[in-house]
């Protein structure tokens, strides 16, 4: 009878057999070698349209062969048996995304089955490690910023824990579904979220610019027009992954320039019929459109039950998929497939934020047409009572801390300093950390070292008023000023764009005065193991990932979706870049569902209703255009509140704050 720990290795081993992202050859066969790798293997991408039937019978043949068995390890054996001979068919790469979907939900769908953990990209090493070679990247790409355009944000696009969570939230918002006996199930307003997650990086990325002194990102609108500033994966370790270089000023062929074309025009006529399309109307939402534009199979339903409905959307979308050929056309380009063809390398290409902000401008054509939103006496009031609270009062790690203990604390100091009329801290700081990794891909480990953004610890406490006791939901945000003031703000239809959601919570206002508490390793935007963050980045040892994982009863695969916290503030500048904190307090609460490990914001809630209520947009109240402005509208609203804040980097921070981390 195979074991936990015996299922686990052979996960692991699956996980990291070799593939060639451009292969077609058969790897050498020879003792090294897994068995179920040796197969000359198909090409394979997750934006790929024609694999969804492919990875729906993949997973459904796992997902029986966990039911079936008399107990779930044993289940979880059979299922890793159906794996391993998709392998060795020619389908490595499919079955290890399909692998990667069914970790995150097979445990919901039985009982007793332990959690299927997923290994990062790159393990941190561990201390006393051997040394580095002559050949390893000793650049510490990203400790000052470089003098030449794109390569100032290699830092930021190819941050490991960055992504991480691409790769992850694709697995828990797979394309395709999770087939179960009898029906495939979807996500809670899968297509908005698809929206809203990415509309989500696009902000801090065009704020991870202005910080470095580049222009916001040109959309790709034109198809004909040059891709510009190339990208080649294997300038930095970790190099030699299989995927191929993408020259400068490169252009898609004619035949694919047509095809995204028409797929556009596809969109729009969805979106200007009013929701028509193959003989139906569907209403007009955030998550159609999301739907529309990715495309997936949540497109008008949260569930197929019946395979009249699966052929239905299939020649609904049949003409759509705009994004995902989009990556794919992208990604041909080029010696090889380049790094457009999966989620775990995608962000690292400067155009795949071209070809986002160009899908987030055919969204915001939907999200355009919405009634702005106006001030409303909710019996909420705000007054502007914030204050920051940095690290040195929050302690330079409090993880085995009582949490209990620390939110009195904190919220203590916070009420003494607002009632005495101050406002806490000006200044936060971002900093890089120097750290040594591992890539692991089957025998061969390669070596690297990596210099990684990370936040100075902080929370935010504000005072909401209320009239009466109600459930209500708190959202803290935060926007550059060169965004929505001064003589450099942005268009005031467009500011809403570029406000990055820190946190969002349920909370509970007494009548009278509250205060609320933000602690930024606890936020719902970012991952989160046992309901908090890791600080000062996301990094795990190979040993530390498995004791994680093999801890009685940690069945929660949760834990591993979610931003990263070392890239919750964007960074700022060495002279210090100002920007608007924002706080919102309104009626209205979804409640508490789900679990406290992982984030609620980007990757929702297992299979129950996502955590906003039904009758918000996700990124409310920044959802849509504000007519004069977002500041205009913040300080309208008397539920709403603001104040000033800088960010600064600080290169040595790490030496400031006394922190050990190699």
């Amino acid at each position: 009878m195979a074991t936990k720990s015996d299922v686990k290795r052979r996960i692991k081993a699956f996980f990291n057999a070799p593939v060639q992202a451009d292969s077609v050859t058969a790897f050498s066969d020879d003792e090294t070698t897994p068995d179920f790798a040796r197969s000359a293997q198909k090409p394979f991408s997750v934006f790929d349209p024609s694999t969804i039937t492919r990875r729906t019978e993949l997973m459904r043949a796992a997902n029986a062969a966990l039911a079936n068995a008399d107990d779930p390890t044993e289940g979880l054996d059979a299922a890793m048996q159906v794996f391993e001979e998709a392998a060795r068919q020619g389908d490595l790469a499919l079955a290890q995304h399909v692998l990667g979907v069914f970790a995150v939900h097979a445990p919901k769908l039985r009982s007793g089955t332990p959690a299927i953990p997923v290994p990062p990209m790159a393990f941190r090493r561990e201390r006393g490690a051997i040394p580095f070679g002559d050949d390893d990247d000793e650049e510490g790409e990203g400790v000052s910023l470089p003098a030449m355009g794109e390569d100032r944000l290699h830092y930021w696009r190819e941050d490991l824990y960055l992504n991480e969570h691409h790769r992850h939230w694709h697995f828990v918002y797979d394309t395709s579904g999770f087939p179960e006996p009898g029906r495939i199930r979807l996500k809670s307003r899968q297509g908005e979220v698809f929206i809203y997650m990415h509309k989500q990086m696009l902000a801090r990325y065009e704020t991870e610019r202005l910080a470095a002194g580049l222009p916001l990102t040109e959309p790709l609108t034109d198809y004909s027009d040059t891709l510009g500033v190339g990208y080649d994966p294997d300038a930095r370790e970790p190099r030699f992954l299989g995927y191929g270089a993408r020259p400068d000023n490169e252009t898609l062929s004619a035949a694919h320039q047509a095809d995204l074309n028409a797929r556009r025009t596809a969109y729009r006529n969805f979106l200007s019929s009013g929701g028509q399309i193959a003989g139906r109307t569907l209403p007009l939402t955030a998550s159609t459109i999301g739907s529309a534009l990715e495309s997936n199979l949540a497109f008008g339903t949260d569930e197929i039950v019946q395979q009249e409905e699966l052929n239905w959307i299939a020649e609904a979308t049949h003409g759509l998929h705009l994004h995902n050929l989009g990556h794919g056309h992208i990604a041909a380009l080029g010696a090889g497939q380049g790094v457009m063809t999966n989620p775990h390398t995608s962000l690292q290409d400067p155009v795949f934020w071209r070809w986002h902000r160009m899908i987030d401008d055919l969204a915001e054509e939907y999200y355009a047409t919405l009634l702005a939103h106006a001030p409303t006496d909710t019996g909420i009031g705000m007054n502007n009572d914030l204050i920051v609270v940095l690290s040195e009062v929050a302690g330079a790690d409090f993880s085995n801390q009582d949490r209990g203990a620390l939110r009195k604390t904190l919220l203590r100091d916070a009420a003494t300093e607002l009632n005495e009329g101050r406002t806490g801290a000006n200044l936060l700081h971002t900093g890089m950390i120097d750290e040594e990794f591992q890539y692991n891909q089957g025998n061969s480990t390669r070596q690297f070292r990596r210099a990684s953004l990370f936040t100075e610890r902080f929370a935010v406490v504000a005072r909401a008023s209320s009239t009466l006791a109600q459930a209500a939901t708190a959202r803290l945000f935060l926007c550059a000023d060169r965004i929505v003031q001064g003589d450099e703000a942005h268009l005031p239809e467009q500011q809403h764009r570029y406000w990055i959601e820190l946190d969002r919570k349920a909370v509970s206002l007494e009548a009278g005065e509250t205060d609320i508490l933000f602690l930024a390793d606890e936020s719902s935007v970012v991952r989160k193991i046992g309901g908090t963050a890791p600080w000062p980045t996301s990094s795990f040892t190979a040993g530390g990932f498995d004791d994680l994982h093999d801890r009685p009863g940690n069945n929660d695969d949760f834990c591993d979706c979610g931003w990263p916290l070392s890239l919750l503030l964007p960074r700022g500048t060495e002279a210090g870049m100002g920007f608007q904190l924002m706080v919102h307090v309104s009626p209205g609460s979804p409640g508490a569902s789900g679990s406290s490990c992982g984030s609620r914001a980007f990757c929702g809630a297992r299979f129950d209703s996502y955590p906003e209520l039904a009758e918000i947009n996700l990124g409310y109240p920044f959802d849509r255009p504000a007519a004069q402005g977002t500041l205009a509208m913040i300080d309208a609203a008397p539920d709403m509140a603001r104040r000033s804040l800088t960010i600064q980097h600080a290169p040595n921070l790490p030496d400031l704050l006394g922190m050990n981390v190699s």
